[in-house]
């Protein structure tokens, strides 16, 4: 039933009206950073974080049509742009100019939480920096000048949308979309009229609580973030266009992977891309976020990780059985045949506020990620996102006080038809 409920936004009419270049530019933009690929019937394929490709996030853009600024939803379902008609769309443009737009990443939040809980809050704002980085990437690629918005922006357009309470705003940039590039944007004038089962989560007791529960603390958490915070694009894959794409099509989550086999050369590259992305953060993200790599076994890749890691902690796991490392994370069997962790997390002996910063630090993490991913598919290191896993098993691992928040496994690529080959335990 939750399968077949869409987004709220998603339900209005196709764009009937012209859009041009802006439009153009804007639908390669968001396909490439979302990840979309193709759809079979009513499938989406994504080249999503996860092989299971649940996160629910959408695109918002706010761009100048006509002379008039009008708010437009993509839908990659049906690859049109849909119009939403009941908001402000001058209020949520703001300062942007006729040549921009403004492009809003959200979250429909209770299409995870029925399934994840309170963890798939933190899906949600990891996949939405993920996909806010690659347009950053994308953007850097073409010379295109992006501008991360601060939370009190945030608020206002978060206010001018007017989305339902069931769908959080999770970050937005104005973005340079002058100039053509991309085919003709089509037009399919079809309507996703609402189902009963759209209101589906309101009819569960439990998760209608997670939901509220959820939702005001993310309210919470942007309030209490200074105003003027805004997030900090760091990182560059490729500075050219035509091997970004290539890396964007490409990357994907391993289904698979082949333990004792991964290069310590090729895998030079981490520590000290880590580490310059982590000396443009603010202080308050390089004094709130713990980013640790734990090498399995390897001597040489142990070397090689520690001659370049800079502010990244490095730390060997020799004495962690496939066992204990597969109960670390919930009984996947594919993470013990990985050589390589990137653990990324909330530093709680050293933020002041953990409610001011969670927020921004899982979506500036997301970013990383991103930037990590094509990177990886760039020297052939196959890697697969993990989100679900032991919070102190795996704190305990990167030796901080921390609220680990995602995991990266590093690996040769083996071929398996999927990722999910979850343990299951015999009575």
């Amino acid at each position: 039933m939750f399968g077949r409920v869409r987004s709220h936004s998603l339900r209005g009419p196709a764009l009937n009206r012209p859009g041009g270049d802006r439009l153009r530019t804007l639908q390669r933009i968001i396909e490439s950073a979302f990840g979309y690929t193709r759809v079979e019937g009513t499938k989406l394929y994504r080249r999503a974080p996860s092989a299971g490709g649940l996160y629910p996030t959408e695109v918002v853009c706010v761009v100048q049509i006509a002379e008039r600024w009008t708010a437009l939803t993509y839908d990659f379902h049906r690859r049109v742009f849909r119009e939403l008609t009941d908001i402000d769309p001058d209020a949520a443009a703001g300062t942007a100019t006729a040549d921009q737009a403004v492009v809003v990443v959200t979250s429909t939040l209770w299409r995870t939480l029925q399934r994840y809980g309170f963890r798939g809050y933190r899906y949600c704002l990891i996949d939405a920096g993920i996909v806010m980085g690659t347009i950053a990437q994308v953007c850097r690629a073409e010379h295109r000048e992006l501008t991360h918005l601060d939370n009190r922006t945030l608020t206002r357009i978060d206010d001018a949308l007017a989305l339902p309470s069931s769908e959080i705003t999770a970050c937005a940039a104005i973005i340079d979309c002058a100039g053509a590039s991309g085919a003709e944007v089509t037009h399919q004038d079809q309507l996703l009229v609402p189902r009963a089962v759209d209101t589906a989560w309101q009819q569960s007791p439990m998760l209608a609580a997670e939901l509220e529960r959820t939702i005001r603390l993310d309210r919470a958490m942007r309030v209490a973030e200074a105003p003027n915070r805004a997030l900090v694009s760091t990182g560059v894959a490729t500075g050219d266009r035509a091997e970004l794409q290539h890396l964007i099509d490409t990357r994907r989550s391993a289904r698979g992977l082949r333990r004792g086999e991964l290069d310590a050369q090729a895998c030079a590259w981490l520590p000290q891309a880590l580490h310059a992305m982590v000396s443009q953060w603010p202080a308050r993200h390089r004094d709130s976020i713990a980013l640790t790599l734990a090498v399995r076994g390897d001597q040489a890749l142990l070397h090689a990780m520690r001659s370049h890691a800079g502010r990244i902690d490095v730390t060997a796991i020799d004495d962690l059985p496939d066992h204990a490392l597969t109960a670390l994370f919930g009984g996947q069997a594919l993470m013990a045949e990985a050589d390589l962790f990137l653990i990324a997390g909330l530093r709680g002996d050293v933020a002041e506020d953990a409610i001011a910063v969670f927020r921004n630090s899982l979506l500036q993490i997301g970013m990383l990620t991103s930037t990590v991913q094509l990177l990886a598919v760039k020297s052939g290191i196959a890697h697969t996102i993990v989100g679900g896993f032991d919070d102190a098993a795996l704190a305990a691992i990167s030796g901080h006080t921390i609220t680990p928040l995602v995991a990266i496994a590093f690996g040769t690529a083996a071929t398996h038809s999927t990722k999910n080959d979850t343990q299951r335990r015999q009575s």
